[in-house]
């Protein structure tokens, strides 16, 4: 009788090689790591978007009996402008947040497939 490997090791060897778990483990938490500083770093540039716009709002509402027609109009073409590119920011954090999911659910397989590794132990399951 043949001695036929569990399934266990037969998908281990068709996968993912055993001596590079560590490197590959090492690797997604790195581009883990820098998705969520990218995530963060859109966040703020969004809140001084938003602010921005909210003081330019509120300085139209304080000078509209000042302002003559063509002059708001220039100042309402710049809170759109604002708007414009705080959605275009929004989308990016959307975008960045699905990587980070996409990431952290790969990390999780992926740490379930090498529980053998080292690195499990440091970094943990959830």
């Amino acid at each position: 009788m043949v001695n036929q490997p569990n399934k266990g090791e037969r998908k281990r060897k068709s996968g993912i090689n055993a001596g590079n778990y560590d490197q590959q483990l090492e690797e997604l938490v790195r581009l883990l790591n820098g998705l969520k500083d990218t995530n963060a770093e859109l966040v703020k540039e969004k809140e001084k978007f938003k602010s921005e716009r909210t003081a330019l709002e509120q300085e139209i509402e304080s000078l509209k009996s000042k302002i003559t027609a063509p002059e708001l109009t220039v100042w309402e073409q710049k809170i759109e402008k604002l708007k414009s590119e705080e959605t275009a920011l929004e989308r990016r954090i959307d975008g960045v947040k699905y990587k980070i999911t996409r990431v952290e659910r790969g990390l999780k397989k992926f740490m379930v497939t090498s529980l053998s590794s080292p690195l499990f132990l440091f970094y943990g399951y959830e």
